[in-house]
This record gives C-alpha cells, sequence and structure tokens, in this order.
C-alpha cells in the first residue's frame, strides 16, 4: 500500500519551511492555493531520477519509431507478393481467410 502524499498550502511553505522540506524525504508534497493542488514539491535526487527515466523513454520511443516504420513497409511488401504470387495466392483460397490491407 503506497503512503498517502502530504497536502500543505503555499502558506505553509512561507511559514513552517523547514518541516515541509523535511517530509521531501519520504515523499512529494503537494502545494494547494484556496484548496486546489498548484505544485508538487519533491525531492533533488528524485527529481534527476524522473528527469533521466523520461530521456530514457524518450530515447527509447525515438530507436523504437523506425523498426516501425520499416516493418509496416516490410508487411505492405508482403501483402503484395501475398495478393500476386501464384503459389501463395493458392495458399490464401486453401485458407479461406480474406486479406484486409491495412489504412
Amino acid at each position: 500500500m503506497q503512503a498517502i502524499t502530504p497536502i500543505a498550502p503555499f502558506s505553509d511553505l512561507r511559514n513552517h519551511s523547514k518541516k515541509i522540506l523535511s517530509q521531501l524525504d519520504n515523499s512529494p508534497v503537494v502545494l494547494t492555493m484556496r484548496g486546489r493542488p498548484m505544485a508538487v514539491l519533491i525531492d533533488y535526487e528524485e527529481y534527476n531520477k524522473l528527469v533521466k527515466r523520461q530521456q530514457e523513454l524518450e530515447a527509447a520511443s525515438k530507436d523504437a519509431q523506425p523498426s516501425r516504420l520499416s516493418l509496416r513497409d516490410a508487411a505492405s511488401l508482403l501483402l503484395n507478393d501475398y495478393q500476386t504470387d501464384e503459389d501463395l495466392t493458392a495458399f490464401t483460397a486453401l485458407d479461406g481467410d480474406d486479406i484486409y490491407v491495412a489504412a
């Protein structure tokens, strides 16, 4: 079970900054203004971990993008062969499944 994130009004940050900052060792602190969440304070090391993880995810996503495009191109080429090659077309007729082209 995850601990409940502490919530404090901005005024507490001004008046009780030492107490609020000490809570960052355990979890982030949500700061509110007029009862609405406005900001989140997190430990500096945790922030660095989040930034690093985000960068890793973005890099992995960029690396995966060309693979998706090349797989799509390969599938398109295979579909053309599948529709025009007599041996493959005969197999399709035996299989009984229709061929659908993805848009």
